[in-house]
């Protein structure tokens, strides 16, 4: 069979990650029972059934880790629910993000139900621009790039906070700002959701040392940063966990908040 329209970032006897590529399923939808699926190439390819071990939404793209065994599915499992696997996200955002912020607030444990989960994400804003083309009401366009810390792993987690903070996602047709995601589309022919897994650090084995997977910056997004004015890391590494706890004059600090009725 031939590859799956993916690149496979690390693989092994236990685990294979990949670079998810933005709006391919990672399992079967009950509204699109007939599109490719993540679990589906993978298996195919593979000859042997893969066990997901967390979601990205479809429109997320980025690194996405399976098992390749029942054991280490529910090993790896047990660690993302604990909250101990590391997990950064870069994302281009609306508005000017400044300094690092800390943002907890209860999230839905699913899509559909009342019940909330806590959920806690670390936003720290690594670069700003400003385009001088009117977008909504006004005569220029603001936008930040993001790194974020998912201490926590709800649904749509990311997309959520950044939405409660003003600075929704740049092409999230859920959550964003329909006047930019048209912006984008229309002036830079980009339709994707601007919001990537960059990086997975996490332990197979207990005493084993530390995993990291590392994905690349697309070419893509590299171009639509310069076009932007935004500068995009050249060689991408993790923020500690503590980078985005750090106080500065424009920090918003930690941001407590129990109103999830939106959430």
């Amino acid at each position: 069979m031939r590859a799956p329209r993916f690149t496979v970032l690390h693989q092994d006897e236990q685990i294979i990650v990949i670079d998810k590529p933005a709006g391919l399923l990672v399992h079967p939808h009950p509204h699109a029972p007939d599109e490719p699926t993540c679990v589906g190439m993978l298996g195919k390819w593979l000859g042997s059934p893969v066990h997901p071990v967390h979601r990205l939404d479809r429109a997320t793209s980025g690194a996405l880790l399976f098992a390749t065994n029942s054991r280490t599915a529910h090993t790896l499992a047990l660690q993302f629910q604990e909250g101990v696997v590391g997990k950064r996200y870069l994302a281009i955002v609306r508005g000017y993000v400044w300094g690092a912020t800390t943002l907890i607030r209860p999230i839905r444990r699913k899509l559909k139900g009342d019940e909330r989960a806590p959920a806690e994400t670390g936003i720290r804003s690594l670069d700003r621009t400003e385009v001088p083309y009117p977008v909504g009401r006004y005569q220029t366009a603001r936008y930040s790039l993001v790194e974020l810390n998912l201490v926590t792993g709800r649904p749509h987690q990311a997309r959520k906070h950044m939405h409660h903070l003003a600075h929704p996602v740049v092409g999230d047709k859920r959550y964003g700002d329909k006047d930019h995601n048209t912006f984008f589309r229309e002036h830079y022919g980009c339709e994707e959701m601007l919001l990537r897994s960059m990086y997975l650090s996490f332990r197979v084995e207990e005493n084993e040392p530390l995993r990291e997977i590392v994905a690349p910056i697309p070419e893509h997004w590299r171009d639509l940063a310069g076009r932007l004015g935004l500068e995009m890391p050249a060689d991408y590494r993790p923020s500690p966990a503590e980078a985005f706890t750090e106080q500065s004059e424009q920090d918003l600090g930690v941001i407590e908040s129990a109103d999830s009725t939106k959430l």
